[in-house]
């Protein structure tokens, strides 16, 4: 999901709640986060995950700059999906390297 690139134009925050349509990196980052989030049956809560890093997203100054905190409880989903992932990459990067070695004439 990382991977995905937004190419949408800057936003007009002075005009937030007006819709715009996504461009397709965005249409890619919401089918995934669907599929994650059924997948892992994830609360019902947003963000179900935060990036640790991700810090305020509203603009600079605004009332929900102001307003705005981390959401503790979805960072520390993050972190154990991120933490699952390694060790699922560890598990498999031995067994695909033996496969691989017992391919070889």
């Amino acid at each position: 999901m990382e991977k995905c690139k937004c190419t949408c134009p800057p936003k007009d925050w002075s005009r937030w709640q007006e819709y715009i349509e996504p461009c397709e990196g965005c249409e890619e980052w919401w089918r995934l986060q669907s599929l994650l989030h059924d997948e892992l049956r994830l609360p019902v809560y947003w963000p179900p995950y935060e990036h640790p890093d991700a810090g305020n997203p509203w603009p600079l100054g605004s009332e929900m700059w102001r307003l705005w905190k981390p959401n503790e409880k979805a960072i520390a989903l993050y972190r154990a999906l991120a933490a699952a992932d390694r060790a699922t990459r560890r598990r498999t990067k031995p067994r695909q390297a033996a496969m691989a070695r017992s391919r070889e004439p």
